[in-house]
This record gives C-alpha cells, sequence and structure tokens, in this order.
C-alpha cells in the first residue's frame, strides 16, 4: 500500500504517508489540493472491495459518520473511489498517538486518565447512537 504514496486521489487528494493498516485496509495522511490543508484518507483493502458485505459496511461508516458532529469523533469530509477501484473516505486529520501505542510506551496509566478516556468514548457512542 506504500505504492500509493505520491499518487492523487480523483484530482484532489495528494497521498503523502502511510499512517497506519488495519483488518479493513490503510489509513494515509494527505493534503486537499485546493484547499492546501492536511487530511486523512482511509483507502479500503482491494481484496475487501470486491465482497458486497464488507463494501456496505464501509458506505454505512460513511454515510453515518459524516452526519455525526461530536468532539471526540473524527469528521467524515468526503468519499470517493481510487483508480484501482478502493473506496476511500476523507477525514479530518489528528494528531497524536493511538491508545495501543500509549499503553505500549507508558504501561497502565492512572485510573483517572482511564475514567477521562472512558467518558469520552461513552460521550461518542451515546452520540452515535442516535444516528444508528
Amino acid at each position: 500500500m506504500d505504492a500509493l504514496v505520491g499518487s492523487v486521489l480523483e484530482g484532489a487528494y495528494r497521498i503523502t504517508r502511510l499512517v497506519g493498516e488495519g483488518g479493513m485496509g490503510a489509513v494515509y495522511e494527505a493534503v486537499q489540493l485546493r484547499l492546501n490543508k492536511r487530511v486523512a484518507v482511509k483507502l479500503m483493502a482491494r481484496d475487501l472491495a470486491a465482497n458486497h458485505e464488507a463494501l456496505a459496511r464501509f458506505h454505512r461508516e460513511a454515510e453515518i459518520t459524516s452526519h455525526l458532529g461530536h468532539p471526540h469523533l473524527v469528521n467524515v469530509i468526503d468519499f470517493g473511489q481510487a483508480e484501482s477501484g478502493e473506496p476511500y473516505l476523507v477525514m479530518e486529520y489528528l494528531e497524536g498517538e493511538d491508545l495501543d501505542h500509549r499503553l505500549r510506551r507508558t504501561g497502565r496509566m492512572p485510573i483517572e486518565t482511564v475514567t477521562h478516556v472512558v467518558k469520552q468514548v461513552a460521550s461518542a457512542l451515546g452520540a452515535a447512537r442516535w444516528v444508528c
């Protein structure tokens, strides 16, 4: 998937680097060319794009998350399809570190920090519940 670095999706988003990979695909840092704005692009894995159920889940994620406006949820800005056929979501780019990396780096978190994180997650899930 590093082959996408340097490519431009639909003339609008230049892929600058791979941020991470998972079971559904990969997330890239990109630049929205018209506004020169840094964004994140989630590109579905090519083999999953042929799976109708996985593709429906991906489209549902785009639709639902684009309607959520919550401080603890990433904003979906756009969606499209790469020239090679994979669907993608364009989201706001967030600086930081995911929970897995944080725990590997620091070990156990203090209960106050855990409580703070759980409250944020619960608030986000509560907002998502009303849209689903």
